[in-house]
């Protein structure tokens, strides 16, 4: 509470410092009048701490957000409020990509007498029905405080105007802040997006990754925001599951080399700079060192554009490394990388184009539109001077260029800016349902207009509440709600439904489309799941020429160790050889990798070698086995061989030939060959060493005396 405190009171400081200057800029102002009002933060140029250096570059993407943020103001306005007599309308402002401006614009949408003491925390019981006049001037509608925040706006900054607002109960709608710290309910009692959490996207990088056999890979992020918490998503994900067990051969998880923070943003000092310097050397030896072909780039697009640079630098063509990227396809305006971004896939929200945007855009002209950021978009596309004191744009010069007729339209649009059109559209069908449903629940059903119960009433809880119960059909025929599984609300974030995509050429391409984490992929006949069937060919995904040497690099580098243990060499964390346990009594520990040692009256299982099995018990007499059997016939048969021998030399003693032959030694050998038989017959059936031993040397003996006798 002591820091929101300190942020409140900075932000009021800001505030009053900047307000003058803020209220009378109508280039990076613009209000439309409604019964209530919302509030919109909108990056439309780059500029720094204050207006005076708010000159930057204009970002077309943003200025398409504002012009779709004021379509669906149109849109609830005449098919959800016009029920209710009721008008929705807006304070737009442009954050010029500074916290500092946008922490000024949050204090204006609060710094009103009906608000600025406690928000909308409470009913509001100063505020009487005379407070509106019939019809406002425009200051009243500039004074005015707002029920909700919406617009687009990154994860950092989303983090300020929440702590901010929800000090005074008023909700924030995100619809591009999408990182998982938000899921944090208690942390942020008044944020909700129509986005959805990096945490589902996390775990869909994962399965892609999986799916696709490359186990082998680096993560490079940033530190910070969405990034950051999108790599502790995935790190998580990796963590839960051990690369070695012998449970995961069929679907192994992806192992990470490594996880390499790239600071790309804020390197205005020595220390930073030598900072990444050490990261990017860090990254070059992994590189040069055989590191994996596969990176996982979890950063903002100018990040990703700073390493390819790097890249270049370094002597990497197109096809030397295979990318993943999330949010990839903001890249489709930038055609320099194309060589780079070839064949890379990324992870993005499901989303259509917004049909009724686009017929929109190609329709309105330069003298129709009010919209004043979208006239200086047209200005600039067709590169002539509109003499409309709003814009006052610097490369806008009577001298230098040529009049506009006013007929003029935008030239080009980027395609991105139409999808996440469609997150803007419907943040702003939340926020006016709410208002629908507050005013059923305070004014009752056949009351319509802003009455004064609401007026006095209404609390930013029960319009937060009432958000995250809404459901409605898109213009599309697309139900929205937030993600429920089942009838269970389970978060305050979109449904988390991705599409994949893979730059082929010169453009991205869905290979995709409709993935749930928790379902699977969508099927074609799913149409209310998959928001791109009814706009784009479903295209196969081309195996990158990186295919079969990544395939060949996760076989060699991540082997199925078979009674042996996996050995890591120094300074590897993925790469493996197989080394068995050198002791005969050792086995394979598969959890830690390592040999150990079998506890007494226990010997390794046979097959494997993964576990101690008790030694069998011994007997007098051994089992019987198909080999003594015939070991035993065999001593049987040369025993009565030597009985043969014997008895017929005893018959034919008298004969001349067996008096020639001596018979006592005869004799003697055919009884040394019977006792010799007999002794190897007692030596088989026992696992007795006495026994054993005993037989053997008596054999042993009777051996030799025939063999003495034999050379008489």
């Amino acid at each position: 509470m002591a820091r929101l405190s300190s942020l409140v009171q900075c932000a009021f400081a800001l505030a009053l410092l900047g307000d003058v200057a803020a209220r009378s800029a109508s280039k990076y102002y613009q209000m439309t009048p409604g019964d209530v009002m919302i509030g919109g933060l909108y990056s439309i140029h780059d500029g720094g701490t204050d207006y005076s250096n708010c000159t930057g570059a204009i970002d077309e993407t943003f200025v398409i957000l504002s012009e779709a943020h004021l379509l669906s103001l149109d849109y609830v306005n005449e098919k959800v409020l016009a029920s209710i007599n009721m008008t929705m309308g807006t304070r737009m402002w442009d954050t010029c990509n500074s916290a500092a401006i946008t922490l000024q614009h949050c204090v204006n949408f609060i710094d009103t007498t009906e608000q600025k003491d406690h928000g909308i925390c409470g009913p509001t019981v100063n505020l009487t029905t005379s407070s509106y006049s019939a019809a406002p001037t425009e200051y009243d509608y500039d004074s005015m405080g707002v029920l909700a925040v919406t617009g687009a706006f990154w994860s950092s900054v989303a983090k300020n105007i929440n702590y901010l607002m929800q000090a005074f109960c008023i909700p924030v709608v995100g619809t591009m802040s999408s990182s998982s710290e938000f899921d944090d309910q208690s942390r942020y009692p008044y944020f909700l997006r129509t986005c959805a959490s990096d945490k589902y996207r996390a775990q869909v990088i994962f399965d892609t990754l999986q799916a696709r056999g490359w186990l082998h890979a680096t993560v490079l992020y940033s530190p910070y925001d969405s990034s950051f918490a999108l790599k502790k998503e995935f790190q998580t994900l990796v963590d839960a599951c051990s690369p070695t067990s012998a449970d995961l051969r069929l679907f192994r998880p992806p192992c990470i080399e490594r996880y390499i923070e790239l600071q790309f943003e804020g390197n205005d000092d020595d220390e930073s700079e030598s900072q990444l310097t050490a990261q990017l050397e860090a990254l070059r030896y992994l590189l040069n060192d055989g590191g994996p072909r596969v990176m996982l780039l979890l950063m903002p697009v100018n990040a990703i554009t700073r390493l390819f640079e790097k890249l270049e630098e370094w002597g990497y063509h197109g096809n030397d490394l295979q990318f993943v990227v999330a949010n990839g396809i903001e890249f489709d305006h930038d055609k320099r990388w194309n060589a780079f971004m070839n064949n890379t896939l990324s992870i993005e929200n499901s989303l259509p184009d917004w049909a009724m945007l686009k017929q929109r855009l190609e329709t309105i002209t330069l003298q129709a539109t009010n919209n004043t950021w979208l006239k200086e978009l047209i200005v600039k596309q067709n590169d002539c001077c509109f003499s409309d004191s709003e814009i006052g744009s610097p490369f806008c010069s009577v001298e230098r260029r040529p009049l506009c007729s006013g007929d003029e339209k935008l030239l080009s649009v980027p395609s991105v800016a139409l999808k996440k059109a469609r997150l803007i559209f419907e943040a702003i069908n939340v926020i006016a349902h709410s208002v629908k449903a507050v005013h059923f629940e305070l004014c009752g059903n056949n009351t319509v207009g802003y009455c004064s119960a609401m007026k006095k009433e209404i609390t930013g809880r029960l319009l937060f509440e009432n958000m995250l119960e809404s459901s409605f059909e898109e213009d599309d025929h697309r139900t929205f709600e937030f993600f429920k599984v089942g009838k269970n609300r389970i978060t305050n974030s979109g449904m988390p439904i991705f599409d994949v995509y893979q730059f082929q050429g010169d453009d991205w391409r869905v290979i995709q489309v409709a993935y749930n984490p928790f379902v699977g992929p969508g099927s074609t006949t799913d149409a209310s799941q998959s928001a791109n069937f009814s706009q784009y060919a479903i295209y196969e995904m081309i195996r990158p020429p990186l295919w079969d040497e990544l395939a060949r690099e996760c076989d060699e580098c991540q082997t199925e160790c078979v009674r042996s243990y996996a050995y890591m060499k120094p300074g590897d964390q993925c790469c493996w050889t197989c080394r068995e346990c050198e002791n005969s009594f050792e086995i394979v520990n598969v959890t830690l990798q390592q040999c150990e040692m079998c506890p007494e009256n226990t010997i390794p299982d046979e097959e494997n070698r993964t576990q101690c099995v008790p030694v069998d018990s011994v007997s007098f007499v051994a089992k019987p086995n198909g080999l003594l059997v015939v070991l035993l016939g065999l001593s049987i048969v040369g025993a009565l061989l030597s009985v043969f021998a014997g008895v017929f030399i005893h018959r034919h003693r008298k004969t001349p030939m067996a008096r020639a032959s001596t018979p006592d030694l005869c004799f003697a050998q055919a009884g040394c060959l019977l006792f010799m038989f007999l002794s190897t017959s007692l030596m088989l059936p026992t696992s007795s060493a006495f026994v054993c031993g005993f037989s053997w040397a008596l054999s042993t003996t009777l051996l030799a005396l025939c063999h003495a006798i034999s050379t008489v």
